[in-house]
């Protein structure tokens, strides 16, 4: 759905997280990642409470290897 997207002129996507399993979250978006860079696509996530005060900033740190805006 992603590359149908960038087809029709999207160039930055807004991740809701928080909901599911972190570690597949992250598996999306390193293979986001991989396939498009910082360049091509903006990564945006909402994660809307899906983290808690103990884990917010080991998530954070995570997320940040993804060039996420």
């Amino acid at each position: 759905r992603l590359e149908n997207k960038m087809k029709t002129g999207f160039r930055c996507v807004k991740l809701k997280i928080g909901a599911i399993d972190f570690d597949k979250e992250l598996d999306l978006i390193r293979h986001i990642r991989s396939a498009f860079t910082k360049e091509q696509i903006e990564l945006r996530v909402d994660a809307n409470g899906g983290f808690t005060p103990d884990n917010a900033m080991e998530r954070l740190e995570k997320l940040a290897r993804f060039d996420i805006h």
